[in-house]
């Protein structure tokens, strides 16, 4: 049978419940400090094999679980949580304590582990997910564009939408809730930047930069052609400035196949930049590192000659 992300539940060990059984529950904190068992949060545990096991997703579902199995009644899970639950990207950084929504006249009081965060979350907007309830996507995305930075918000925004999660009219439902109306204007400007065409968490973090940083809003996912046929398609284009922009490196061609040894694609990857060259072109490239050190992001494009409203490449020559 088929494993699910969520197989562990059954292995997960309440000393609550056992210590209502009436048996003795100390020898779990003994078997922690043998490397026998992982306390998963307090009161809560798994054996030491199983966790070591378990990726990144599922050891926050255990964390989860953990909490869920543990509350006094069961909780709806905000913000980050809930986007760790929908499958959606965050970026390095965000909080990684649980969040669970609370009502509007709650404190929000924060633990070591956990942030309650008071909300006006209606019914239609909990949905259950891996067994767990959460804000439902459209109502996790709003909240997460007043929480989070802008250039973070947008990530989790356009994977929404690029993935079919969420529609536009979905978001905007969630947006007009009117618990929220008081910080609108901040989860507006996400709202209206997000775009589904962006094809990567890096790509929707690059546009962010890109807009943030004053220079003119590219073309996404710009199709290129010569007389050979389909040389393939890049994630920005400026077509005033014959500038193609390219977060990985690696021109997108045939929907994304790359075939061959590594070398192989190298050498394939060489000819389509040529390609592309030789329709009057140049190529700014970037990863993960300059996107998230935006000076050096825009340090590449405007050494490339891409205005920007606000800086000057000679203000912005990486030392």
């Amino acid at each position: 049978m088929q494993s699910t992300a969520t197989d562990f539940v059954s292995a997960l060990i309440v000393a609550r419940d056992v210590r209502l059984s009436g048996d003795d529950t100390r020898r779990y904190s003994r078997d922690v400090e043998r490397g026998r068992l992982v306390r998963v949060r307090r009161g809560v545990y798994l054996p030491t094999q199983l966790w070591a096991g378990m990726n990144r997703t599922q050891r926050g579902l255990a964390r989860m679980w953990a909490y869920h199995l543990t509350a006094e009644r069961p909780p709806v899970f905000s913000h980050e949580s809930a986007a760790r639950l929908h499958g959606l990207p965050l970026l390095p950084g965000v909080d990684e304590r649980l969040s669970v929504a609370v009502p509007l006249d709650a404190a929000p009081k924060a633990d070591r582990d956990l942030r309650r965060r008071p909300l006006g979350v209606a019914p239609e907007e909990v949905i259950v997910v891996h067994g767990l309830q959460a804000t439902s996507p459209a109502r996790t995305v709003v909240d997460l564009s007043v929480a989070l930075v802008f250039s973070s918000a947008v990530v989790v925004a356009d994977a929404a939408l690029g993935g079919g999660t969420v529609s536009a009219d979905d978001l905007e439902q969630s947006a007009q809730n009117a618990a929220i109306q008081r910080v609108s204007r901040k989860a507006r400007r996400v709202l209206d930047f997000a775009d589904p065409r962006s094809g990567s968490a890096g790509e929707s973090l690059s546009r962010a930069v890109i807009h943030e940083s004053g220079f003119p809003a590219p073309v996404l996912q710009q199709t290129f052609h010569d007389t050979k046929g389909l040389i393939g398609i890049v994630d920005f284009w400026w077509p005033e400035h014959r500038l193609i922009g390219e977060f990985d490196g690696r021109v997108k061609y045939q929907a994304g196949r790359f075939e061959g040894t590594p070398e192989e694609r190298l050498w394939n990857e060489k000819l389509r930049e040529d390609r592309l060259r030789a329709q009057r072109t140049s190529v700014a490239r970037w990863i993960w590192s300059d996107a998230l050190a935006p000076s050096l992001l825009v340090y590449e494009l405007s050494r490339h000659g891409l205005p920007s409203s606000k800086h000057r490449l000679a203000d912005r020559t990486p030392r």
